[in-house]
């Protein structure tokens, strides 16, 4: 039986629910016993059945807690997560240069977005190939670091996730060899989702 103080892992009772199968002797035994993971049980199944109306049903904190830290670490993490938009807040070609001055170099647009007390700022630069860089860096409001060691940010381009990169400890990311496309970017960390709406790419003409 695969548990935790005790109780069977929540991964484990999920399967048990959908399924009905995952577990073993000792495991079906505990749970006749067991009132705390019948309760977990019975809550999945009236939250499955509810659909639409599942988030007027408040979980059990200590069910909650389980299916958070379940999500860190598993394929399951996306029927638990809540997502959220982030919308554009700055844009470095909105801003005029000073009267008299050209914008010279390799062209280059910075962008902000924010949603959920989460800032992206990120740069995009084209290369002498065509092709397009990402870098920037996720980080909360107030400037710290999220906090999830297993944050990731992904490159999407019509419903595909082309690259993914995990977030340093600060938060930073870098992608590479990107060609002329629709991107948008999707950051996940513990039970959020924030996702930018397309990026507006660097436009030469306007340079």
């Amino acid at each position: 039986m695969t548990a935790t103080s005790n109780h069977i892992a929540i991964g484990n009772l999920f399967e048990f629910m959908r399924l009905n199968s995952g577990l073993d002797a000792a495991s079906r035994n505990h749970l006749e016993e067991c009132e705390s993971c019948r309760r977990t049980v019975n809550w999945m199944q009236a939250a499955t059945q509810l659909g639409s109306q599942e988030l007027l049903n408040e979980p059990p904190q200590d069910v909650l807690d389980g299916v958070l830290l379940l999500g860190r670490k598993s394929s399951l993490r996306k029927k638990f997560t809540r997502f959220v938009s982030a919308s554009l807040a700055f844009d470095s070609l909105n801003q005029l240069a000073p009267v008299g001055v050209r914008r010279t170099g390799t062209p280059m647009r910075q962008l902000t977005y924010k949603g959920d007390g989460v800032e992206i700022n990120l740069s995009i630069q084209r290369s002498q190939d065509n092709t397009f860089t990402i870098v920037g860096q996720v980080l909360a409001d107030d400037g710290s670091a999220i906090d999830d060691t297993g944050a990731t940010i992904d490159v999407i381009t019509d419903g595909d996730h082309i690259q993914t990169c995990m977030l340093t400890s600060w938060g930073e990311f870098m992608f590479t060899k990107l060609r002329a496309a629709d991107y948008s970017l999707q950051v996940s960390w513990t039970d959020r989702t924030l996702r930018t709406a397309t990026l507006p790419m660097i436009d030469v003409d306007r340079r």
